[in-house]
């Protein structure tokens, strides 16, 4: 009896072992970039000022003027939330969070999304003109969104999502 017990135990180690490599493995990325150098893009912490208010990064893609960052918010919420695409980048080092936006870069003017309760609003983010993302360190991709509780015409509460990413060799 103690051998089954602790053969069944061992096998229950082993897949839990496993189940923990795949989870992991759900995180990393290998990309190209145009000069042929390869990246590692580890996704990393996500956060969010509202409870049932999710952002995550889906893809990151360095690819010269067609970098992108592929972005979703998901709404599990009973409310209306409304979603502002106009994100930013931040980089950190030395300790502190601070912007990589270009000097000549501009701002789009992008109106807000609505995403119903229950819902998800993919979003691709083209960052290759407004933000620097050449150093091999950790990024966040931050933006704003609202929470309607009494409906569209109601007051709304300010929230603030970001998710992280780091760039390595």
């Amino acid at each position: 009896m103690k051998k089954i017990i602790s053969v069944l135990l061992l096998i229950a180690l082993i897949f839990s072992l496993s189940g923990c490599k795949k989870e992991n493995e759900g995180n990393k990325a290998t990309i190209s970039s145009e000069s042929e150098t390869n990246f590692e893009v580890v996704l990393g912490e996500k956060f969010t000022d509202f409870e049932g208010v999710n952002y995550s990064i889906t893809k990151v893609v360095l690819d010269g003027e067609n970098s992108k960052i592929y972005t979703e918010l998901v709404n599990d919420t009973e409310y209306i939330v409304t979603y502002n695409p106009n994100y930013h980048i931040e980089r950190f080092e030395n300790g502190n969070w601070t912007s990589c936006k270009k000097d000549n870069a501009e701002d789009e003017e992008i109106s807000e999304h609505t995403v119903p309760a229950g819902q998800t609003i993919r979003y691709i983010n083209n960052f290759y003109r407004s933000y620097d993302l050449s150093k091999k360190v950790k990024y966040r991709i931050v933006t704003d969104c609202g929470v309607y509780k009494n409906g569209i015409e109601g007051e709304v509460q300010k929230c603030s999502v970001f998710a992280v990413f780091t760039l390595s060799e």
